[in-house]
């Protein structure tokens, strides 16, 4: 949106420049590397401008036990699942 609005550029704008990647690339797909998931932008940015760190550590923490729970999720779903049976003529 950014790129596609010229006019965005006028406005204050702050740039993440991250070493990290987004814990929520464990469990889904992202567009391409580099992105982050909402709360990681928020809390990112709003860490860049300077607010509470100890607040804005505690939402990080918070999805970072959620990202936990879908890996758990998603491992226990893979376990369990049974091979399918074949179709096909029965002679």
């Amino acid at each position: 949106m950014y790129y596609e609005n010229p006019w965005l550029k006028l406005l204050p704008h702050l740039i993440l420049s991250l070493d990290k990647l987004s814990l929520y690339g464990e469990v889904r797909q992202q567009p391409r590397e580099g992105c982050l998931s909402t709360i990681e932008s928020v809390v990112f940015a709003m860490k860049g401008l300077g607010h509470d760190q100890q607040g804005l550590d505690a939402l990080l923490d918070v999805f970072e036990s959620m990202v936990g729970d879908q890996r758990r999720f998603k491992a226990e779903n893979l376990s369990r699942k049974q091979p399918r049976p074949t179709r096909g003529l029965r002679l």
